[in-house]
This record gives C-alpha cells, sequence and structure tokens, in this order.
C-alpha cells in the first residue's frame, strides 16, 4: 500500500509543469522584447517671465498663454500643460496603456494606434 503512495506510475514521462511554466515565461519576455515597448513620459510646464502670468484662454485645459499681470490679482508664472504617461508595443502597433493625467483620461489595450 505504501509504495503506491511514494512512487506512482500513472505520470509516465511527463514534462514537469514547473518547466513548461518556465518556457512559457520565456516566450512571452522574447515577445514582448521583440515588439519593441516604448515608455512615453511627456511632463511639461508653461514658465512665463517675471511680471507675466499664465492665464486660461479657453475652455480647455490646456489653452494658457502668458499675460501681463495687470493690478493687484496676479496668476501664477508656472502652469502644468501636459502630465501624460504611455506603454506602447511599437512593431506591433499595440498600446498597452495611457494615461492623461490633467484631462483625467485613461485607455486600456488597443490595437493599431499611433503613438503619441
Amino acid at each position: 500500500m505504501t509504495d503506491v503512495a511514494f512512487a506512482p506510475t500513472w505520470h509516465g514521462n511527463r514534462t514537469p509543469r514547473r518547466f513548461l511554466v518556465l518556457a512559457v515565461g520565456i516566450v512571452l519576455v522574447i515577445l514582448a522584447f521583440a515588439a519593441g515597448p516604448q515608455l512615453i513620459i511627456d511632463h511639461r510646464d508653461l514658465n512665463c517671465p517675471v511680471g507675466y502670468g499664465a492665464r486660461l484662454v479657453g475652455p480647455a485645459y490646456w489653452a494658457v498663454q502668458c499675460q501681463a499681470n495687470e493690478g493687484p490679482a496676479t496668476w501664477p508664472r508656472s502652469v502644468p500643460i501636459a502630465r501624460y504617461v504611455g506603454l506602447f508595443f511599437a512593431n506591433a502597433s499595440v498600446r498597452v496603456f495611457d494615461a492623461d493625467v490633467l484631462a483625467g483620461t485613461v485607455h486600456g489595450p488597443a490595437l493599431n494606434v499611433p503613438i503619441r
């Protein structure tokens, strides 16, 4: 009875599962490297000279222009105009994700997406 418990014969010559998992993992890493991963980080500010302030000139968050400060009210000299992070597989035209922090948009995986 103990021989059956310690020496199972029904497995035969099957490859151990850990080797299959390792092989699949290596193949996925090679494919991800061949797809040409591109991480894009866009972190820009609009910096105005002394005496000028960044004022909104339109309804969009990025429509900002440097204008002279007049009177007691002053506008900030520096405002963010881009906060963007994206991961793309350039060779395969695949977007893994992208996030525009200022606009509040996050996009997930997609095919045939142009790289920003």
